[in-house]
Formats: structure tokens, C-alpha cells, sequence
């Protein structure tokens, strides 16, 4: 995966061109991109039970609506909203030890990242 020519030049670097070799020796492409994907698996890990759980409810939801034929748009939000806060309540420990464990591990390889 190269870089684009415009990322090597002295536009890029600029005042800091004298620290090119130090920046590329220690936070390489692919650990940036590990980082990142890391920090996108945990966001989909965190969102993803508020997200069924909205799912499911606005499903149930939607069907009572066709049963019924009462096309009410709070009828539906509103449900939702309520099972996404249930569902927070009751996994909020465990989204704090998630997130708690995710961000200790990047605080604890910072040095690392940036070549201390």
C-alpha cells in the first residue's frame, strides 16, 4: 500500500521535514490502520445490542401498526427509543468494562505507538 507521492514531498512534512525518518520508523501505516480498525470493532461491538434491540422492538411495532392499520409515527419512534435506553441500562456495566479495557490499552501502548 503506497502512499501518495504529495505525502512524501517537503509540502507535507513541512517544518517538520526533519523528522520524517523518526514518524515513518514508529507510526507505520499499519498500525495506524490496526488502531482503526480496533476503534471501528468496538464501536459496532457498544452500538450493536442498542441497535437489535430497536430493531426487534420496531419490528414488533411495525407489525401491530399493519394488524391494527393505526399509522402513527410517535407509535413507532417512541418504542424504539425506550428499548435502546432499557438496553443501555441494563448492559452499561458492560459497555464501561468494554470501553474502560479498550482505552486502557491504547493509553497503556502509547509510547509505543509514538516511539518513546
Amino acid at each position: 500500500m503506497a502512499l501518495d507521492p504529495w505525502f512524501n514531498g517537503p509540502k507535507f512534512y513541512g517544518y517538520l521535514a526533519h523528522l520524517k525518518p523518526f514518524l515513518e520508523s514508529y507510526m507505520t501505516e499499519a498500525l495506524v490502520v490496526s488502531i482503526m480498525i480496533e476503534a471501528m470493532r468496538m464501536a459496532t461491538l457498544l452500538a450493536a445490542p442498542m441497535l437489535i434491540g430497536a430493531l426487534v422492538v420496531g419490528l414488533l411495532v411495525s407489525i401491530f401498526q399493519a394488524v391494527t392499520q393505526i399509522q402513527e409515527q410517535t407509535l413507532a419512534i417512541i418504542p424504539k427509543m425506550g428499548a435502546m435506553m432499557v438496553v443501555m441500562a441494563i448492559l452499561f456495566p458492560w459497555f464501561l468494562s468494554q470501553a474502560t479495557t479498550y482505552m486502557s490499552g491504547i493509553f497503556t501502548n502509547f509510547p509505543r505507538y509514538i516511539g518513546g
